[in-house]
């Protein structure tokens, strides 16, 4: 299995995004890709006086390589945190029933809201009408962070 912690580090590592593809670009009309401030992050000039590259790529790669190249420097980031936060949410969720706590989701106004049940304790998740997003975001501020409502505190220190 993944460290995604680890991944999402190589990905804050790199020449920062958005990368764009720019094809025709570079030496002859090889497409290439450059990041922020337009810093060059595939096919960069260093090379000698005549040389399109042939000594760094046996084949250039295609376009559609260079556009997924660039799709997953924003992209895979924000894969990455996303799964992280799941991860803490499951976790939590995981850890409250080893404790022995009930816990319960039921649907709550609808549009991706809940309510969470923790023993006789209950909280309202997400934004009525909101995205997934937002329920995501809210579960993970409520059972990772402990941010937002007294609820965390009275349920992580199991009063009754």
């Amino acid at each position: 299995m993944r460290d995604l912690k680890a991944d999402l580090a190589l990905c804050e590592a790199a020449t920062p995004g958005p990368w764009e593809w720019t094809p025709d670009n570079w030496n002859g009309g090889f497409g290439g890709i450059v990041g922020k401030d337009n810093a060059e992050v595939l096919f960069p000039d260093h090379r000698n006086e005549g040389d399109y590259g042939d000594a760094w790529f046996e084949e250039y790669p295609s376009e559609a390589d260079g556009k997924f190249i660039v799709e997953a420097r924003v992209g895979w980031p924000e894969a990455i945190g996303r799964a992280i936060r799941a991860e803490g949410i499951l976790r939590a969720i995981l850890e409250l029933t080893e404790q022995g706590r009930a816990v319960e989701f039921t649907e709550d106004w609808g549009g991706n809201t809940l309510t969470i049940h923790i023993d006789d304790a209950h909280s309202h998740v997400g934004v009525p009408d909101g995205s997934f997003d937002d329920l995501l975001e809210s579960l993970y501020q409520l059972l990772v962070k402990g941010c937002g409502l007294s609820f965390v505190r009275f349920v992580k220190e199991g009063k009754p």
